[in-house]
């Protein structure tokens, strides 16, 4: 199950269909009073931030994540605050995510 819209909702209900992928279910955002119940079906939570993103954003729902006591995998740049805050305190593993050319490192 992914809960996503957006770009990134659109190119996995186009993979979806392309690979016939029928046991990926594909959500909406949830409504905020239900993030306790949604967080807490996951078996894994992952957050996503673009290399060049990291200079100005931090994924902040990656601050409510360990409430769910869940895995948490973080692609995330090496020098983001975020992913620096999840290593130092063992709360998930992060990953270098991905250049433009498709060559990441972990």
């Amino acid at each position: 199950m992914v809960i996503s819209e957006g770009k990134g909702r659109e190119w996995l209900e186009s993979w979806k269909q392309e690979q016939v992928a029928e046991n990926l279910l594909l959500l909406d955002y949830q409504p905020y009073p239900d993030l306790p119940e949604v967080m807490g079906t996951a078996d894994l939570l992952v957050a996503i931030l673009e290399p060049d993103a990291s200079r100005y954003s931090v994924p902040s729902k990656v601050l409510t994540y360990p409430c769910a006591e869940r895995a948490i995998v973080g692609f995330l740049p090496a020098n983001n605050s975020i992913g620096q805050l999840l290593e130092a305190q063992g709360a998930g593993v992060v990953v270098d995510p991905p250049s433009a050319s498709g060559s990441g490192r972990s």
